[in-house]
């Protein structure tokens, strides 16, 4: 039985009150974040206050017999999100109590207050009037406690009593009709999503947080997932069952979207966009995909948008196969990336996010409005991850809460404010990208912030078998870029922390050491004897600076430019540096001598790839550059005159060229670590066949030391066995 009526509005208990038809709870006004189910409990708990709540009864209000939820896990959740809003104790329970193998109890007294609505003087309904609910009194009931009005003629009398009359009846009514219908306002119902025993949920890129995306029509989730092998497949799992089911030819699958008619998912795997049907196991090959796609989605009318690689524009595809052509422009003075496409519902329309690698605050940052045929493209809202358009809302993250605010996908406009979902909802900060996914059906997907487990830096043999973890001081970092020291004793490394730094650490030595004391400190590089570092920092303009390797003296400016530059390699004798620098939207290549006299000298265009390294006796430069319309592995004499030859046949990035042997590593377009041996003798060159030794899961991130008998990779740990969380109607209650 509730312990008020159900005009009650707002309930105070202590310094907290609750606000029963806004859904709110604040202490001292200030509103605080209960959303969703630990909310909905707090409000039964508080209604029926000194009673005995079952668990049972819970589970019966709030998670219907036809969902299939971990209810145990999900109460738990709940009562300890109360619990710590309200800054309660288990142990010592001063709000709410747990009575053992029965549920729970609210313990504090309350004050309660009804809605604004009085007697005027003359009998009639008034608004704002201060009649009110006054403590709760000790038998459960509630007393009535209510200001004089004005003096009142006996027929004000009368008519005011008919209607305090007519109030009461009301409220009586009103009080029937909202504990019949609790369980449908109960709406948002939460749960749990664990992967398949053995398996942890996988993104294939090395970013192991990740979450199941929901069908259209909310019936279906599918996702990745990974086993002891680190093979990421394909698995779909039907809404109210707990058994999925692995899609065969799905190897290495990562970033599932659906269908419009849920019938089908794309995926990429292996360098490729594909789509497999639900009932299929014979996947498709749609197009080419080949460096580490971020992000599809399907549109309605077949058309798939895609961003193929980690640094290119959006592209469209039939969703029959086809050659993608590019919807965007990328404008590599502003953005290194377009990413995270997402169609909407009109299909002629989508959101997608273009980012500055270089400069994770930059101000043109953000999710973009855009329409397929070009006429349109816009900053939609500032932003540094993905966004999701269902149920007439825009959804993104800010400060780790998912919000949700009202948006016109027609015109492309956000109206009102936003509105919070979710808290802790985690970020692949790598990818750029927070990790949830939303359905038309009224789903939500989202992996909590526990859920994040950052980059490990592992040592492995040329078979890929794995030798063990860099060590300690490097565990469970999140990194942007590493390096080996030439000595191979230490390893710099551009290392987030809230701000980006280069970070040094002496291997086997649990000695990490901060470099770096400027925001957007980044790519650190070797000097031949391991005596320095160079960088790339940026504070409104681009600067490549140096300091000494063991954090001694001052950093010194290399070169500063109004256009992006950053540092390359070092020649082996130390008196050069070589960098990329943008220009007219297309990377080249230079050289810097770092003698007195300091004039940059142009080497290469490379087009819209920057990644070069000396060869170990200097002679050589290895290169990518995407000039045939694939990114490839070249190779080209330093002052030695003409010459270029093609070293890689099936894509390549990230040329690395290890000390003391003739062998140049790259990452092919599958992400296969690949060796290919470069041999000179009697003045010609004599270059082997590409030798691929084992797939790097992840952003590509790899170095070689001197002799190459092992390889550093930046890998992302253990499989994902964290679950995520799942929300039925989301929406619920929401002001469109």
């Amino acid at each position: 039985m509730p312990s008020f009526p159900p005009a009650t509005k707002v309930v105070r208990f202590g310094l907290f009150e609750l606000n029963l038809h806004e859904g709110e709870l604040r202490k001292n006004g200030v509103k605080l974040k209960l959303l969703g189910q630990p909310l909905q409990i707090l409000t039964i708990l508080v209604r029926r206050r000194g009673e005995v709540v079952a668990r049972e009864e819970l589970r019966a209000e709030l998670w219907p017999t036809d969902t299939f939820v971990d209810f145990d896990h999900g109460l738990n959740n709940a009562i300890q999100k109360i619990r710590e809003v309200l800054g309660d104790s288990a142990a010592n329970p001063q709000f709410i109590e747990t009575v053992p193998r029965r549920g729970y109890r609210f313990l504090p007294s309350l004050e309660v207050g009804l809605e604004s609505v009085g007697l005027s003087a003359n009998g009639g309904l008034q608004e704002g009037s201060s009649r009110g609910l006054g403590p709760a009194a000790p038998d459960g009931k509630t007393e009535i406690v209510e200001t004089k009005p004005a003096q009142l003629g006996r027929s004000g009398r009368r008519a005011g009593l008919a209607w305090f009359c007519a109030v009461v009846a009301l409220a009586v009514t009103a009080a029937l009709l909202f504990f019949r219908e609790l369980p449908q306002q109960a709406a948002m119902i939460y749960s749990q999503i664990v992967p398949p025993e053995g398996t942890g949920f996988s993104s294939a890129l090395g970013y192991n947080t990740t979450v199941p995306v929901v069908s259209p029509d909310g019936k279906n989730l599918a996702f990745a997932a990974s086993g002891p092998d680190n093979t990421s497949m394909l698995w779909v799992r039907p809404i109210g069952s707990p058994q999925a089911r692995r899609l065969s030819g799905t190897e290495q699958a990562y970033g599932p979207f659906w269908s419009p008619d849920s019938k089908s998912i794309g995926f990429f795997a292996l360098g490729k966009l594909k789509t497999v049907g639900l009932n299929n196991d014979n996947p498709m090959v749609v197009c080419p995909a080949p460096s580490g796609a971020r992000g599809g989605s399907w549109g309605p009318d077949g058309t798939i948008l895609l961003a193929p690689g980690p640094r290119t524009p959006i592209f469209r595809v039939a969703a029959t196969g086809g050659l993608p052509g590019a919807v965007t422009k990328l404008d590599e003075s502003k953005h290194g990336s377009h990413r995270w496409p997402f169609m909407l519902p009109d299909g002629k329309h989508f959101v997608y996010l273009a980012v500055n690698f270089l400069v994770p605050t930059h101000d043109e940052d953000g999710i973009y409005y855009a329409s397929l045929d070009g006429k349109e493209n816009r900053l939609l809202l500032k932003a540094h991850r993905n966004a999701e358009y269902a149920s007439g809302f825009l959804l993104f993250v800010r400060d780790g809460v998912l919000l949700a605010q009202p948006f016109d996908p027609g015109n492309g406009k956000l109206r009102g404010v936003a509105h919070p979902i979710a808290e802790k909802v985690a970020e692949d900060a790598p990818a750029w990208k927070s990790v949830f996914s939303v359905s038309p059906a009224g789903m939500l997907a989202y992996a909590p912030v526990e859920a994040v487990h950052n980059t490990d830096l592992a040592w492995f043999d040329q078979s890929g078998r794995q030798l063990g973890n860099a060590g300690a001081e490097l565990k469970g970092q999140l990194y942007r870029s590493f390096r080996i020291s030439p000595q191979g004793d230490r390893v710099a490394v551009g290392m987030e922390t809230g701000v980006t730094d280069v970070w040094v650490a002496t291997l086997g030595q649990r000695d990490l050491v901060r470099l770096t004391f400027q925001e957007n400190s980044i790519m650190p590089v070797w000097s031949p004897d391991g005596k320095w570092i160079s960088f790339l920092s940026y504070t409104g303009r681009w600067k490549i600076s140096r300091r000494a390797s063991d954090g001694t003296g001052k950093e010194e400016d290399l070169l500063e430019s109004s256009e992006a530059v950053w540092p390359l390699s070092w020649c082996p004798d130390g008196t050069c540096l070589l960098y990329a620098k943008m220009e007219n939207g297309e990377y080249h290549l230079w050289t810097l001598p770092l003698g007195s006299v300091r004039k940059p000298v142009d080497v290469a265009a490379t087009g819209d790839r920057a990644a070069a390294t000396f060869s170990p006796d200097g002679r050589w430069i290895a290169y990518t550059s995407n000039e045939t319309g694939k990114a490839e592995i070249y190779l080209m004499a330093f002052d030695r005159g003409p010459g270029k030859w093609q070293i890689s046949r099936n894509g390549g990035t990230n040329p690395v060229w290890a000390a003391q042997t003739n062998q140049l590593f790259y990452l092919a377009s599958d992400n296969m670590l690949t060796a290919v041996s470069i041999k000179e003798s009697a003045g010609k060159l004599h270059i082997g066949l590409p030798h691929a030794l084992f797939r790097i899961a992840g952003s590509g991130y790899f170095d070689v030391p001197s002799g190459a008998k092992k390889i550093l990779v930046g890998i992302a740990g253990v499989p994902n066995t964290h679950p995520v969380d799942l929300v039925v109607n989301w929406a619920a209650g929401l002001k469109r």
